[in-house]
């Protein structure tokens, strides 16, 4: 076990708004549509497109409900920008919205998934003399979460659903626009909406019952992503982000470095300050470096109660 030492670290929690309007933010919509075309109905279904604009009916949706603010969403990816840098040597580092939403005292992050978008057909032929006739029908479906700001769980999920039928004929014909599909978003969305809100309400009311610590993270080489639990929450250096209190892992990394992993029992408020080891390092570097490495983790008031385990 690796020696604790005590000392003093200043942190604030940008707490929820448990007792009034719920505060959330929208995260991006997410296209797993498969059906997309019917000549028909005017060629290709753009789904993709439908999906990147979905926020902005869901964001609408949500204004209509009481005791909910929508955080701007422009304030949000700013901040997620802001948490989560380019690292070097990571092309792409994930998303982490999760400190990004605690500084904005969001409590939820809600997120869609643009489910289905489908055709289906309906021939109707009375008799061999009777003209056929063809009903298109499309149907949409829409699926959206609410996601703890904390943990990154899912709080709440709900549904929406909604379809139309258009009558094709040799002198009928029905060519679907835009503005016929976003009525469908926005039918399914107005569906969804107020079960996700119900759902939220309970869950964060719940939520809010759970004692929580914070937790800061710096390291000896900046940037270097850290992990909770397996969910990203930001970069080094990282202040204050909420967890529950109880065991966790976390994992530190950057690319070109050895990886930090450990277990920790989080009662109190910590400032964990990580050591970061370089892979290319000769053998006698290394030897020097860890001995004077050493993970420190200050507690902010009490005696030293958590214990650190490295996992192998």
């Amino acid at each position: 076990m690796r020696r604790l030492t005590i000392g003093v670290c200043l942190l604030s929690l940008a707490s929820g708004v448990l007792a009034g309007n719920l505060r959330v933010a929208v995260l991006d919509f997410e296209d797993t549509t498969s059906a997309k075309s019917d000549a028909l109905l005017g060629g290709k279904v753009e789904s993709g497109v439908f999906a990147e604009k979905a926020v902005l009916l869901l964001a609408q949706e949500l204004l209509n409900e009481d005791g909910v603010d929508i955080i701007d969403r422009r304030d949000f990816i700013a901040q997620i920008n802001r948490v989560n840098p380019k690292v070097p040597g990571v092309e792409e580092a994930r998303t982490s919205f999760i400190h990004a939403a605690q500084l904005l005292r969001a409590d939820a992050v809600l997120r869609g998934n643009l489910l289905s978008l489908s055709v289906g057909k309906e021939r109707v032929n009375p008799d061999a003399n009777a003209q056929a006739v063809e009903f298109s029908k499309v149907s949409l479906r829409v699926l959206v979460q609410a996601l703890d700001v904390v943990d990154g769980t899912v709080l709440a999920s709900a549904q929406g659903v909604t379809s139309r039928q258009f009558r094709q004929s040799t002198v009928q014909q029905t060519t679907l626009g835009e503005d016929e599909l976003f009525v469908l978003l926005e039918e399914a969305l107005k569906e969804a909406t107020p079960k996700l809100k119900a759902a939220l309400a309970e869950r964060v009311k719940a939520r809010g019952e759970r004692p929580r610590v914070l937790v800061t993270v710096r390291s000896t080489d900046d940037p270097a992503l850290v992990e909770i639990d397996g969910v990203l929450v930001g970069t080094t250096p990282m202040e204050g982000v909420a967890v529950y209190t109880g065991d966790h892992v976390l994992s530190v990394g950057r690319p070109g470095y050895a990886p930090i992993r450990k277990r920790l029992v989080l009662e109190k408020n910590v400032e964990i300050s990580v050591p970061m080891l370089r892979l290319d390092l000769s053998a006698e570097e290394k030897k020097e470096l860890m001995g004077k490495a050493e993970m420190r983790v200050y507690v902010t008031d009490g005696k030293p109660d958590m214990v650190i385990q490295t996992i192998d």
